[in-house]
């Protein structure tokens, strides 16, 4: 994996954004004709409404943006997991923007208890569900998620993607005792078995709060002759469990779902990835909090390389290696 300076990344996002996004934008919408990019930019984060419309925009007059949209080569870019002149993809930077603007409204709108220190309210709102903050589709939930609690969203945890409509948010913030239940799917007619949908079998995969793997799931697996034949160490179940169970729900989601993996093909993949670059890189890469904006830059990375649901355990493992061993261990951070 490339090296890419995060804080060198951040600013080159921000410039685009600030500057040729921005005067775009100023020509497609017209609250925002006449305005200097930068007010654009402030104007636009600071009200939900315009940055949805703005994602719509964008969406409906991509080729507008074909000069902007590029790769490191200058060729202009028409998916959302490739990675940009930047270093970041589409997906990460529609990431980044949700939650700038998500945070600006926390701290507008969040009532701050007496004598607590300026923005701590709004700040640990922000700080509990940043992770979650993926996704353009989730701007008009915003308004909303600013009435939830920090505990209500650790409950939770990787179910808030799978939320996608207002009333169902305000049912939980009005009775937070039932986001500790299951959440239910659609309901199977009677001449209609129900077919598990992926969202279902990751579910099985994780801990009731989603926060973590559940490691007893994978017992079966690991036992399995196929999977142990790709694995280093893996006489030492024992160790094998323990990375297992420091992975974070929701890396686990984004690479369970994102790749539509086995278990047997992700734990093959995230066990090869921690004999490569030890438990702290790993940690700080796929636990908790860990990094969801990298995890998605190597879902992109597989993508390309066309690993999936079809993919063979010995391919998830090469990939795998030839990712992180020619990237070391400081660069998967980056």
């Amino acid at each position: 994996m490339a090296t890419i300076n995060h804080p060198s990344a951040v600013k080159r996002v921000n410039e685009t954004l600030k500057g040729p996004v921005a005067m775009v934008l100023s020509r497609l919408l017209p609250e925002l004709k006449g305005m200097p990019s930068a007010e654009v930019y402030d104007r636009t984060l600071d009200d939900l409404d315009l940055l949805e419309r703005c994602f719509q925009m964008f969406r409906t007059e991509r080729r507008r943006f074909s000069t902007i949209v590029v790769d490191s080569r200058n060729i202009t870019v028409n998916d959302d997991d490739t990675a940009l002149r930047c270093g970041r993809t589409l997906q990460e930077v529609i990431a980044m923007v949700v939650r700038t603007a998500a945070k600006r409204h926390f701290r507008r709108v969040v009532a701050q208890p007496p004598g607590a220190p300026p923005r701590s309210a709004a700040d640990e709102l922000y700080e509990s569900i940043k992770d979650f903050l993926l996704h353009e589709w989730q701007v008009p939930l915003v308004p909303t998620y600013a009435g939830m609690t920090p505990s209500l969203v650790r409950t939770l945890g990787t179910r808030l993607l799978d939320i996608r409509e207002i009333a169902e948010l305000r049912r939980l913030i009005d009775d937070p005792a039932a986001a500790a239940a299951p959440m239910a799917g659609p309901q199977a007619g009677a001449d209609s078995p129900a077919v598990p949908t992926v969202s279902d079998r990751v579910a099985k995969l994780l801990t009731p709060d989603g926060q973590r793997l559940k490691v007893e799931a994978f017992n079966a697996v690991l036992l399995m002759p196929e999977v142990r034949a790709v694995l280093p160490n893996s006489d030492r179940v024992l160790k094998v469990t323990d990375v297992l169970r420091e992975v974070g729900g929701v890396q686990a989601r984004l690479l369970l779902t994102g790749l539509k993996l086995s278990p047997e093909q992700f734990a093959v993949m995230v066990i090869t990835a921690h004999g490569l670059v030890g438990t702290d890189v790993f940690n700080r890469l796929f636990g908790m909090p860990g990094q969801p904006e990298l995890v998605l830059r190597i879902i992109a990375r597989a993508i390309a390389a066309g690993i999936g649901e079809a993919t063979s355990l010995a391919q998830c493992a090469a990939f795998t290696r030839l990712l992180f061993a020619s990237a070391g261990a400081g660069a998967a951070l980056h």
